[in-house]
This record gives C-alpha cells, structure tokens and sequence, in this order.
C-alpha cells in the first residue's frame, strides 16, 4: 500500500522548505499565501 498523498500537503511542504532557504523569508511567505495554485488544472487561482 502506498501513504496517503495530498497535493495540497506536499505543496505546503515543498514551500516550507524553499522559503526555509530564502533570506526574506518573510516576504516571500506573504506573496506564497495569496496565491492559490487549483491542483486539478494546475493553474493559478486568486
């Protein structure tokens, strides 16, 4: 059997990591949060 796997979870921690790595973070975090990426299509949502 394989984990359970949620796009939504792996997304969210991919991008801890990646902001994890920026020097401002905090900025980053703010433009990540406002966008919404729809996981059955692939494309941006606002």
């Amino acid at each position: 059997m394989y984990p359970q796997f949620r796009v939504k979870n792996r997304r969210n921690e991919i991008q801890k990591a990646i902001l994890s790595l920026c020097v401002n973070a905090q900025m980053w975090r703010s433009l990540v949060e406002t966008v919404e990426v729809d996981p059955k299509v692939g494309t941006t949502v606002t």
